[in-house]
């Protein structure tokens, strides 16, 4: 039989991450014809500062979309007799919420998962309500005009993470996560109103109706993760420990990314009971410019194998700030149908109304390790 020469799996990866620096530079390059300010063109009737406020806020609730669990749906372990790695783990793991043991020495996950969001909610206000305003005037003192401004808008992304992971030896992983993000910001003002005399009936003046498209896509923020794995013997239950650096890779003004450096340690525990997988979650949010970004994130869930090769996942998790809790639901389903290949889906759904929120998520994603 063929032996696969030493080396050889880390080199495969390190191809695939040129091949995703080359698709970043391509999917990075602005769609947008510069200068073009969405919210500055049509929002006549809101301060400056409201403005940026509001497009910091869904800068900030792009950026904490979260990504898939990892590693893969399979977990390896070194035989010494048969001289090969072989998978130990009877379930095919969660998926957000993170599980303890690593991949095993010398393993590549490898996957790339699709999620859609049509964001509905920012800070509990519905999109299409948040920029309505009523102006009223009286330039002459006898005259008044009453002017109406109703925005609609639609905000859609589409997020495809492509993510890489290897097993530096039984207990120690390195990865990367690349998201490519492609956003749909539609917004159309309609403008209305009346101007009356003093004594007089008020008389519609000339409705007018402005309608803009802000197209982008590009590189998001890349996640970097460093995992380490204790010895089961020490503990209870499995426990490990890992260590988040989610760069600022995504344009903060294209709505890509929060242009902020985190740094985010996590702790992780989990157990298996046959097929039954309690998991558990902990850690931090360290923002490198500003305290208010900063903050705690943590998840509990189980996943079961229902079959042999399917597993069903319950998750909840949330992360929260000084100005935010974003808190979610997540059921999922992972299923093996060929060798070490796993199909996974999850429906993700907003627990409360903080932040920028999508009352229904979906994610659907494909993984492979060798």
């Amino acid at each position: 039989m063929r032996r696969r020469r030493p080396g050889s799996k880390a080199r495969w990866l390190l191809r695939l991450l040129a091949l995703l620096g080359a698709a970043a530079v391509v999917w990075a390059a602005p769609r947008q014809a510069p200068g073009q300010d969405l919210f500055g063109d049509l929002l006549i009737f809101r301060p400056q500062a409201q403005i940026d406020q509001v497009r910091r806020g869904i800068s900030r609730g792009i950026s904490r979309i979260p990504f898939s669990s990892t590693p893969g749906g399979f977990v390896f372990r070194f035989n010494p007799e048969l001289g090969i790695p072989q998978p130990v783990s009877e379930s095919l793991g969660p998926s957000f919420v993170e599980r303890a043991p690593t991949l095993g020495r010398g393993i590549i996950s490898a996957g790339i998962s699709v999620t859609h969001l049509n964001f509905d909610l920012l800070e509990g206000v519905d999109l299409d309500d948040l920029f309505d305003a009523t102006v009223v005037e009286q330039p002459g003192g006898l005259l008044t005009i009453t002017r109406r401004q109703d925005v609609n808008l639609k905000l859609e992304q589409t997020l495809l993470a492509v993510s890489g992971f290897y097993g530096l030896s039984e207990r120690f992983d390195l990865g990367i996560v690349v998201p490519f993000v492609s956003n749909r910001l539609r917004a159309v003002s309609s403008i209305s109103g009346t101007r009356q005399l003093a004594g007089g009936e008020p008389r519609p003046l000339p409705a007018t109706v402005t309608a803009s498209t802000l197209n982008e896509q590009g590189l998001g923020d890349v996640l970097l993760r460093a995992k380490y794995f204790f010895a089961e013997s020490r503990f209870p239950f499995e426990f490990a420990v890992a260590l988040d650096l989610k760069l600022p890779t995504g344009d903060e003004e294209r709505l890509l990314g929060n242009g902020d450096l985190e740094v985010r340690p996590l702790t992780i525990a989990s157990r298996s009971f046959g097929p039954f997988t309690p998991h558990l979650n902990l850690g931090a949010i360290l923002n490198t410019r500003s305290s208010e970004g900063s903050g705690f994130f943590y998840g509990a869930g189980a996943d079961v194998r229902l079959l042999s090769r399917l597993t069903a996942s319950v998750e909840y998790f949330a992360q929260t700030d000084e100005e935010d809790t974003i808190a979610d639901l997540a059921l999922g389903l992972k299923w093996n149908p060929w060798k070490r290949l796993v199909l996974r889906g999850s429906l993700r759904w907003s627990v409360n109304e903080d932040g920028l929120r999508d009352r229904l998520t979906p994610t659907f994603g494909i993984e492979a390790s060798f």
